[in-house]
């Protein structure tokens, strides 16, 4: 991904921002109920935060009011946006976006008693100038759940922010079709969030979820709002995946998954947008392993939000009761690498021919695979820009994961494994289900290391029994790689490359966590990329 400097310091700054919101859950508002009598301000100020963390007043004037929601646009561009537009918001929330998150996620806490989540739609402060790089597409920000006495900027209101420019608009007032679905597809997102702090803070009176969850959760929210794949998700791991290949040089953000980054260590190293093309996959294969004969069962994502815990241990209890079987965080992660290299039409390594494309053909994906390591300095890529570590001449041959990372390495001799109490280990010959944990790996196969702990806690995990280094100086692609003739995704941003295809539209992609810490930051935000 490829994002100005100024808007990484943006970034920057409003992730170090925090407040301490203490006192008890007698400091949120009263609330939970509804009454139908009452009256909306036809004009209200709200309180709004911009990308660089200030805040700022914002008067919207009052467009919809609908079953579940009422639609308020920022005064300034309430003449640009037709009533039309704003009926067709209203009513994706109304009869799609609702019903959909609180079937399979659960309710939002009604802060303001009225029944209604608000919909502000606003022009972000985000820096944007017209053909720039990144912009907020939309927001949840949970300092709003609380009452004044908490926190000074609070709106008193379940509420989802919506930028209008360039998220809805373009700079001549035009509205852009695209852009609009796009938008509609942010809202069923960023409403998750919403549901997910009212229940895990709120009702459960709990942490917040780990990122991770809370952002599969999300993608999730994504898939059954469309009733569909979300198409760049898949595509994407398959682009960064091959991309070395594609254009004979290594690039360490956008080619991360080189490196074996994936979704628990979120925020802390590489390509963001792994991020969210591994977590949809991963949350993707959990609905389909629940499965009964009757089809897919969504409803495990709301097992997942309801249980007690707020990290992995969640996913494993919600794991367990759909699958009927007792299996450990470590089974259920490498079960799903296996997955991600097989794609078996049944069972546990693939994902039973669910995932297509946006044809409706069966979509697979390509890891990356290591032929060989460097032996010497000359072929190492140095990994200073990602503490706390880096590569040297001492060190090559091994691996250097974080929680959740993962490698896949074609090995070229025998060798006896056995995992520690980080690393997990396991091969396939691709024609048959892998061997995993200890015994001997044989040569030829491809072998999977992978750091199972099952949340981010601040180490980095090495293993020197990866593979010999070889005589190569450069790290190579095995063949198991996608077809020469492969067709990439007109609606990846032009910024990730050139491609084959002309890029027709900037998709937003939703990047909430970017600004997520152990702690997440108050605000879950979500970035578009031109």
């Amino acid at each position: 991904m490829k994002i100005r400097a100024d808007f990484w310091l943006l970034l920057a700054r409003l992730a170090i921002m925090s407040f301490l919101l203490a006192g008890t859950f007698s400091c949120f508002l009263g609330g939970g109920g509804s009454d139908p009598s009452l009256d909306f301000e036809e004009i209200r100020v709200f309180n709004a935060q911009t990308l660089s963390g200030s805040w700022q007043t914002v008067t919207a004037h009052l467009r919809y009011v609908g079953t579940h929601c009422v639609v308020y646009v920022e005064e300034n561009e309430s003449a640009r946006i037709p009533d039309s537009v704003i009926v067709e918001i209203g009513e994706a929330f109304d009869t799609r976006a609702f019903p959909v998150v609180k079937q399979y996620f659960g309710e939002p806490y009604d802060v303001d008693g009225n029944g209604k989540v608000i919909l502000l739609l606003l022009d972000i402060q985000d820096g944007y100038t017209e053909g720039s790089g990144g912009y907020v597409a939309g927001y949840f920000d949970y300092s709003h759940m609380y009452a004044v006495s908490t926190f000074s900027y609070s709106n008193q209101a379940d509420m989802i922010f919506l930028d209008t420019y360039p998220g809805l608009r373009t700079a001549s007032g035009k509205i852009d079709p695209a852009a609009k679905e796009d938008l509609k597809l942010t809202l069923a997102h960023e409403f998750q969030h919403l549901v997910n702090y009212s229940e895990k803070v709120i009702k459960q009176k709990k942490s917040q979820m780990d990122t991770w969850i809370n952002e599969g959760l999300s993608a999730a929210a994504e898939y059954l709002y469309l009733g569909k794949h979300v198409p760049w998700k898949i595509e994407y791991f398959n682009q960064v995946q091959y991309q070395f290949s594609l254009k004979g040089s290594y690039n360490p953000l956008k080619d991360a998954n080189l490196w074996g980054q994936y979704f628990v260590s979120w925020g802390v190293w590489g390509d963001p947008l792994v991020n969210y093309s591994t977590v949809y996959l991963f949350f993707q294969w959990l609905r389909i392993q629940a499965e009964e004969s009757s089809g897919s069962r969504p409803e495990i994502y709301k097992t997942i939000l309801q249980d007690e815990n707020s990290d992995y241990r969640a996913v494993v209890n919600a794991f367990n009761s759909y699958t009927g079987v007792s299996r450990t965080w470590k089974e259920i992660f490498m079960s799903w690498l296996f997955a991600n290299l097989l794609n078996h039409p049944t069972g546990l390594y693939g994902y039973r021919n669910q995932l297509t494309d946006s044809e409706g053909k069966v979509a697979y994906l390509y890891p990356r695979i290591f032929c060989s390591l460097p032996s010497d300095t000359s072929g190492v890529y140095a990994r200073s820009p990602y503490p706390p570590f880096s590569v040297s001449d001492t060190n090559a041959g091994k691996a250097f994961l974080l929680p959740g990372d993962a490698v896949y390495v074609q090995i070229t001799e025998d060798k006896s494994l056995s995992d520690t109490s980080a690393i997990a280990y396991g091969s396939t010959d691709l024609s048959s289900e892998p061997t995993v944990g200890e015994g001997l790996y044989t040569g030829g196969e491809v072998l999977l290391a992978s750091n199972i702990k099952g949340l981010f806690d601040g180490y980095v995990y090495s293993t020197d029994k990866l593979l010999t280094p070889g005589t190569t100086l450069d790290i190579g692609i095995s063949t198991i790689t996608p077809p020469a003739s492969i067709i990439l995704p007109r609606d990846l941003p032009k910024s990730m490359g050139t491609f084959r295809s002309k890029s027709i539209h900037q998709r937003p992609f939703p990047m909430d966590a970017l600004l997520g810490t152990e702690e997440p930051a108050k605000s879950e935000l979500s970035f578009v990329v031109h």
